[in-house]
């Protein structure tokens, strides 16, 4: 990386420069989908500090294909929200794809843990869940109740 690593945003030369890999090595990434980048209104191709130092770390992305925030919130049943805030503490690898949309490898859903609907004892589910399956009962108990004649 260049000297001053205050910088979020590097050229296509600069990650090229980086990773010591030619700018059309880059370029076909891009299409393949193995590493992230945005482009500008121009159309030229910016790459993140983070996306750069995990391609130099692990290597490019498998041709694993890429499923959006939307979609993976969807398929797993929890929220796109929860998907951003572990994105953001590094419990799943969240990027951002050429226009800015944030995704993540299809195959990370594997790795994700589903949540439990009943799930009275676990940390995250006891009050949540207890309160709805509460409210729950006591509406069908008051539906059921014999009007007073």
């Amino acid at each position: 990386m260049p000297a001053h690593n205050n910088k979020q945003f590097y050229t296509i030369g600069e990650a090229a420069r980086y990773l010591n890999k030619s700018i059309m090595t880059l370029r076909r990434w891009v299409d393949s989908g193995k590493i992230i980048c945005i482009k500008t209104k121009g159309g030229f191709r910016r790459f993140s500090h983070d996306e750069l130092q995990r391609v130099k770390e692990f290597g490019p992305l498998e041709k694993s294909p890429l499923v959006s925030v939307k979609q993976a919130a969807s398929e797993l049943g929890i929220s796109k929200q929860t998907l951003k805030r572990w994105g953001k503490k590094g419990e799943i690898p969240l990027l951002k794809d050429t226009t800015n949309h944030l995704v993540l490898p299809k195959e990370a859903l594997t790795d994700i843990e589903q949540p439990k609907l009943f799930d009275f004892f676990g940390h995250h589910a006891f009050p949540h869940e207890f309160i709805h399956v509460g409210f729950i009962v006591t509406t069908i108990v008051i539906f059921f109740m014999p009007l007073p004649s």
